[in-house]
This record gives C-alpha cells, sequence and structure tokens, in this order.
C-alpha cells in the first residue's frame, strides 16, 4: 500500500475512532523512520501529537492525495465489522460515519458498499420504534 494509501486509511480510522492521535503520529514517525526522502506533509503529521482529532484529519487529507477512497473504505469496513462483533455500543456513531461518507460521496456507492444507503434512517427509525429494532438494524449492519 502506497503512502497516500495508507494515509487514506488512517484518516478513515481516526475519524471512525479507531485509532487515536498519538497512534496516527506514531505511524508517521515510524514512516519516516523508514524512509530516506523528505515529506513535508508527512512531517506535519509526525509533529501534531498535540492536535485534537478534527485538527489531524485535514493533514491526513492532505498526505492522502490521490488515494482509492473506496479501497480505503474497504479496510475500515472490515475492521468496523470486527469491533462491533465484540461490543456493539458504537454502532449508532458507526452508521453516522458511513452516512456521511455516503453523502461525501454524492449517494454513489460501488455495489459492494450499497448496504450503507439508507443504514444510518433504518437505526434511527429502530431508536424511535418506528420500525423494527435496534437489534436487527445491528444485524443488517455486522452481518
Amino acid at each position: 500500500m502506497n503512502l497516500a494509501q495508507q494515509a487514506e486509511v488512517k484518516r478513515l480510522e481516526l475519524t471512525f475512532g479507531l485509532v487515536t492521535v498519538q497512534d496516527v503520529v506514531q505511524w508517521a514517525d515510524k514512516v519516516l523512520a523508514e524512509t530516506d526522502e523528505y515529506n513535508d506533509d508527512l512531517t506535519n503529521v509526525s509533529l501534531a501529537g498535540g492536535v485534537a482529532p478534527h485538527n489531524m484529519l485535514p493533514l491526513l487529507a492532505s498526505l492522502a492525495v490521490g488515494a482509492d477512497e473506496f479501497e480505503a473504505m474497504r479496510v475500515i469496513l472490515g475492521a468496523l465489522h470486527r469491533v462491533l462483533r465484540h461490543d456493539n455500543t458504537q454502532a449508532r456513531a458507526y452508521t453516522r460515519a458511513l452516512e456521511q461518507f455516503w453523502i461525501d460521496h454524492g449517494y454513489k456507492l460501488p455495489k459492494d458498499m450499497q448496504f450503507i444507503a439508507g443504514l444510518d434512517d433504518e437505526f434511527g427509525l429502530a431508536e424511535d420504534g418506528i420500525y423494527g429494532t435496534r437489534e436487527e438494524s445491528l444485524a443488517s449492519l455486522v452481518n
């Protein structure tokens, strides 16, 4: 995986709360130590240890220019699946972030990601007692 693709995966991991800012900084430090080429964007990520997650995201986005966002999301979906099978307390937050990903891509997703469309609505309807249950919505996400 090239550097831009790795940065996009890290950006999405941070967005979903799968890693911390410190994890991202450690990743950047490791990449810097393994390369002889200077990269200003990577250095900026490495030096941003004290920032809030929402301030790290644009730094990672700069580093991720040219990455395949859908391919990165496929990595994240696998990670989300593993997390949710053991602890589903963050399911609603994940559906909101997935919804935002769908919106950010103009409501157009590859076939293998079509399940994201409407998933947040499904959770919302279940929470409001209008249609279905949280367990049924969770099954849509995890299965």
